[in-house]
């Protein structure tokens, strides 16, 4: 069996965990769709994350009043709480994680459920939004949590946070976070086997297949109100473009949401423009549509077989050390006050 292969009929045994406040929103989306989950699990340090969830197990992590919040310190705040994060995960037969890299939580509890998965020999798909170009001072965890998760996870979808921001560069803040949550949710949703009642659904089988192919994922959702399905898709491969080299891409899983009109003339181009871009022209690609009355346009485009992307410059430190690492799991911070020492002999 592959590394992210299912056995059959093993739906009631996938366990999804949302972490922090990205990941229990994303997650949430979920549970509005009748999908192949058996059970939603919550994280998070802060409760007001977990109090407007209406659905799934939840689970607060609390922290120090006035303790310095770093994510050693997170981490090392979970560790309290692993039983329950491995009795979670031990009876699974797949467990998705969603989470946002780049804040403590997301990056300090990810990895940690990730490990308990790899201790039980359980399949694990991480699904992370990384954060804005704006936010330098997230770049790094976040480049450090997704080198860890790589090594952990048999399978990663990475979401650029600032390619849905280029979509609606006008918006307020809290409304593109409302919208990177809701698209992300819907995207799952169709990968992951729920679909309109007028189309070709996807299912988990075909999603694993596509990231069978090894290396990172990209998840890119682009909607298009202007020229359809062409110009939707064309919108996310130049994304792809700028996130990855699009040669180095294998594999391909494409949805489409449209109106009435969608014809498979749509569907054969819109596979003509992926084919002639990823995979040095020979990509393996799958796809589903649905159809309802709709103004818009939307492409779930789900790339795979990436060895590396730009992400992975968030992390400097992986480039200087190689495959060597200074601490692999650090569990706690020490918080010590250094003073006035400015070197060490």
């Amino acid at each position: 069996m592959s590394p992210t292969q299912l056995p059959e009929n093993s739906s009631k045994g996938i366990v999804a965990v949302g972490i922090g406040t990205a990941g229990c929103n994303i997650l949430s989306q979920l549970a509005d769709y009748d999908l192949e989950i058996g059970s939603l699990h919550f994280l998070s340090c802060d409760k007001t994350d977990l109090t407007k969830l209406q659905n799934g197990e939840k689970m607060l992590i609390p922290l120090e009043v006035g303790g310095k919040v770093a994510t050693g310190y997170v981490r090392g705040a979970a560790l309290k709480f692993l039983d329950k994060i491995e009795h979670m995960v031990e009876d699974a037969d797949m467990v998705i994680i969603t989470a946002g890299l780049g804040g403590k939580v997301g990056s300090a509890i990810s990895p940690l459920v990730a490990e308990a998965c790899k201790k039980y020999s359980k399949k694990c798909m991480a699904i992370v939004t990384m954060p804005f170009r704006f936010e330098n001072n997230k770049h790094f965890t976040a480049g450090v949590a997704l080198k860890r998760l790589r090594k952990l996870a048999a399978g990663i979808i990475v979401v650029d946070n600032d390619e849905i921001l280029d979509n609606a560069p006008q918006a307020p803040l809290l409304e593109v976070y409302r919208t990177i949550n809701d698209k992300i949710g819907v995207a799952l949703s169709r990968l992951l086997g729920g679909a309109e009642e007028s189309g070709v659904a996807v299912d988990m089988h075909k999603l694993l297949d596509t990231m069978n192919s090894g290396g990172y994922s990209l998840l890119e959702i682009v909607t298009s109100s202007t020229n359809g399905p062409e110009e939707a898709v064309k919108r996310a491969l130049k994304s792809i473009c700028r996130s990855a080299n699009p040669e180095s891409a294998t594999k391909a899983l494409l949805y489409l949401i449209g109106d009435e009109k969608l014809s498979s003339s749509d569907l054969y181009a819109s596979m003509n423009l992926i084919s002639g871009v990823i995979g040095k022209g020979s990509p393996e690609i799958q796809y589903g549509f649905s159809s309802k009355q709709t103004s818009t346009t939307t492409a779930i485009l789900l790339t795979s077989g990436y060895q590396s992307t730009k992400f992975d410059d968030y992390d400097p430190l992986s480039k200087i050390l190689a495959d060597s690492e200074i601490d692999d799991a650090p569990e706690t911070s020490l918080g010590l006050d250094l003073g006035d020492i400015t070197s060490v002999d």
